[in-house]
C-alpha cells in the first residue's frame, strides 16, 4: 500500500469513475484497475462493486475510506509541516545576547516575529563569559555581542549592528561640577568597574578609555554586577563608565548619563552564527539583520 494507491482510490470513491480518476492521475485505466486491485488483495476485502456501467463503494469500501482520507490529510499536514521547517517559517531559534544589547535585540526579534510569527524564539542575556561558553557548546543559533568577542572565533559568521558607545553614569548631584570641570573632575570619585573574569570584553576596553581620560587607577572598586555598580552610582558613591544603552534605558531618575564623545568610546556590535547550522531559521534571521544595517 503506498500514497498513490491511496489517492487514486479516494478519486474513484469520490468519482466513482475510474476512467475520470486515470486521466487525472495521468495512467491508463487498465494500469488504475491493476492497482485497485493490488490494494484490495493486500487488504484481502472487495472495496468496489463494478458492472460494465456503474461502480459503487461496497461496506469495506466505505470504511476504508474513512480511514485512506485521514491518511491521506496526516501526510499533507505532514509534508506541509516539513516544507515549513525547511524553510525557516517554523520551528526554534535561539539567542544568545551579551548585556547592554537588549534593545537593538528585541527590535530586532520583533521584526522577526513580523515576518515569521510560527516560529518559537527563545532569548538568554547575559555577560560575555556565559556567552563564550554557550558559543563553545554550540547550544544557541544567533549571538548578539561585542565585535571583538565574535571575532575572536574563526567559525561565526557575523553582520555588523549599530555601535553603542561609553557613557558617564553619575548621581545628578555631581552633574554641574562634571560639565565645569571635564573629566579631572571624576578623578575625585571613586570609579565602579565590574570584575574583569565575568566581561573581559567590555572591563578591558574600559581601561583603555581611562587611560585616555586620564582617570586614576588607583580610584577603582570593583563590583560583581552593572546593576549593582548603578545602585553604587545613584547612592551617590562615585561614578561608572558603561554602555549607553544598559539595562534598556532604564536608569533611575538620579543618574545622569553624559555619553562620551570619544572615537575609543565607540562599542562596535555584531550578531553572528555558527557556520555550516542547518536550522533554517537562521538563515531568515541573518537575513533579516543584514537588511537592517543596509537600511
Amino acid at each position: 500500500m503506498n500514497t498513490h494507491q491511496l489517492r487514486n482510490f479516494i478519486s474513484i470513491a469520490q468519482t466513482l469513475n475510474y476512467s475520470e480518476t486515470a486521466k487525472s492521475a495521468f495512467i491508463s485505466q487498465p494500469a488504475l484497475t491493476k492497482q485497485i486491485n493490488r490494494l484490495e488483495a493486500e487488504l484481502g476485502v472487495v472495496l468496489f462493486e463494478r458492472s460494465r456501467h456503474n461502480v459503487s463503494l461496497t461496506y469495506a469500501g466505505e470504511e476504508f475510506y474513512k480511514y485512506a482520507t485521514e491518511i491521506i490529510d496526516s501526510v499533507q499536514r505532514a509534508e506541509a509541516r516539513m516544507t515549513d521547517i525547511s524553510s525557516g517559517r517554523t520551528g526554534f531559534l535561539k539567542i544568545s545576547s551579551v548585556y547592554s544589547m537588549e534593545s537593538l535585540l528585541s527590535r530586532s526579534v520583533s521584526a522577526f516575529n513580523d515576518r515569521y510569527p510560527e516560529v518559537s524564539v527563545s532569548i538568554l542575556v547575559g555577560t560575555g563569559i556565559s556567552q563564550i561558553m554557550t558559543i563553545r557548546k554550540m547550544s544557541y543559533d544567533v549571538f548578539f555581542s561585542f565585535t571583538d568577542l565574535l571575532d575572536s572565533f574563526s567559525n561565526i559568521r557575523t553582520v555588523p549592528l549599530p555601535p553603542d558607545r561609553f557613557a558617564v553614569y553619575l548621581q545628578k548631584k555631581y552633574s554641574d561640577e562634571y560639565l565645569s570641570e571635564g573629566y579631572p573632575f571624576l578623578n575625585r570619585l571613586h570609579h565602579f568597574v565590574e570584575l574583569s573574569s565575568e566581561r573581559p570584553f567590555l572591563t578591558n576596553k574600559t581601561f583603555s578609555l581611562m587611560d585616555t581620560m586620564n582617570l586614576a587607577s588607583d580610584n577603582i572598586v570593583y563590583y560583581p554586577s552593572s546593576a549593582a555598580m548603578l545602585v553604587a552610582v545613584q547612592a551617590g558613591l562615585g561614578f561608572s563608565l558603561l554602555p549607553t544603552e544598559m539595562n534598556l534605558g532604564a536608569i533611575p531618575d538620579d543618574i545622569e548619563v553624559f555619553p562620551l564623545d570619544l572615537p575609543e568610546a565607540v562599542i562596535s556590535r555584531s550578531a553572528g552564527w555558527l557556520a555550516g547550522n542547518k536550522n533554517s531559521a537562521v538563515k531568515n534571521f541573518a537575513e533579516l539583520l543584514s537588511s537592517l544595517a543596509d537600511g
